[in-house]
């Protein structure tokens, strides 16, 4: 039996936290690996409440203190919060006996740890400096990536390797793709649209996700005013963030306050029927290190309007339309197209549903198992 041991500062139980696409990987890895027949303890933080120690879905949860527990918000300054965590967790790990070492977290005393079989490193996205409160954070952390010694890194998309390659100069061979998946017993075509009659329109058009600059969210909205001139439709967006309150200004110079709903954050149970309860996906997000939200759509079985950038088109494939630039008359026509034209439709729907199933968590433990044993068995 293979032994795992994650180290991440978010771990969504007992509850969830505002790193929901982060937190949803990790949560997925080590249920799926531990229902795959590994032994599997995750060291995390006090960050989602929870006890010293807890059992969740066969995963063994472990909890330390970190510079949040002391100082809090000004723990952020320099990464310290995650700095002060891969010490705790370090210290943590001797106590345990592991092949595997999956680092959910820049760790810079991960040299510190001898006796695992494989340190490998999981990445998701590269963060750039887009605001001024980002100099106080990100090149600390990437200073601690560069210092974290590990064997291979993980990255969820070919376009995050590329990244990674260039700002970090890790050597190619280091570095192994392997896809995020979906919960396809979650997110299916058979949820039902309990959702359905709140939105009052014709056709439901849904966004999931962080409301940041980088996810487009405002030309979205000024999009969907385009489309909903044209036909009956509504927008919800799920998920909350610091544009909020600029989304639902513009909503309101829009007047769509009855054709946009603003959801917030909403219960994992109930995001599913979120997805049930909408005829299109779309997002118009420049930066995907994987794109979950598409996969989680598709298996729903709803098309996918996204740009074609980033590794956006690496998931979603021919499973929706991938636009190569903002021309908003044009998106929007091939939106109201794709929502009137039902062969057009269903053809998208059920290439969707396909590659959605490819993703099946299980399929995509099991990749992690086989690279875990070859690495091991080779070295």
């Amino acid at each position: 039996m293979l032994k795992v041991t994650i180290t991440t500062p978010v771990y969504p139980y007992p509850k969830r936290g505002v790193y929901t696409g982060i937190e949803r990987h990790i949560e997925n890895v080590a249920k799926y690996l531990a229902s795959n027949g590994c032994k599997v303890r995750v060291i995390t933080t006090f960050w989602n409440g929870g006890r010293d120690c807890d059992v969740n879905e066969g995963v063994e949860i472990f909890r330390v203190k970190d510079a949040t527990l002391y100082i809090k918000k000004l723990a952020g300054f320099a990464e310290l919060n995650y700095l002060s965590f891969s010490l705790t967790s370090t210290l943590k790990l001797q106590e345990f006996d592991s092949d595997v070492l999956l680092l959910n977290n820049q760790s810079p005393f991960a040299n510190l740890i001898n006796k695992v079989k494989l340190k490998i490193l999981l990445a998701h996205h590269i963060d750039f400096i887009k605001s001024f409160r980002d100099i106080f954070t990100i090149p600390f952390s990437n200073i601690y990536g560069k210092l974290t010694n590990f064997d291979y890194i993980i990255s969820p998309s070919n376009f995050t390797k590329k990244q990674i390659i260039e700002y970090f100069k890790v050597k190619e061979d280091k570095i192994v793709v392997i896809h995020e998946g979906v919960d396809t017993n979650k997110f299916n075509p058979n949820n039902k649209p309990i959702f359905r009659d709140k939105f009052k329109s014709e056709y439901v058009i849904l966004y999931v996700g962080n409301l940041f600059k980088t996810k487009n969210v405002d030309k979205l909205i000024r999009l969907f005013y385009y489309i909903q001139k044209r036909i009956d439709a509504s927008l919800v967006i799920v998920g909350s963030g610091p544009d909020l309150q600029y989304l639902e200004s513009l909503t309101k110079e829009l007047g769509l306050e009855k054709k946009v709903f603003f959801e917030g954050f909403v219960k994992d149970e109930d995001l599913p029927y979120y997805y049930a309860s909408c005829d299109l996906f779309a997002s118009l997000s420049i930066i995907e290190g994987f794109g979950l939200i598409f996969l989680e759509a598709m298996a729903s079985g709803k098309p996918v309007v996204a740009l074609n950038i980033a590794s956006i088109p690496e998931v979603v494939q021919d499973g929706g339309i991938l636009i190569d630039k903002f021309e908003m008359k044009e998106i929007g026509d091939k939106i109201i197209n794709l929502l009137k034209n039902r062969e057009e439709y269903e053809k998208y729907r059920e290439r969707a549903i396909e590659i959605a199933r490819e993703h099946d968590w299980n399929n995509i433990a099991r990749k992690y198992i086989e690279f875990f044993k070859s690495k091991i068995n080779s070295d």
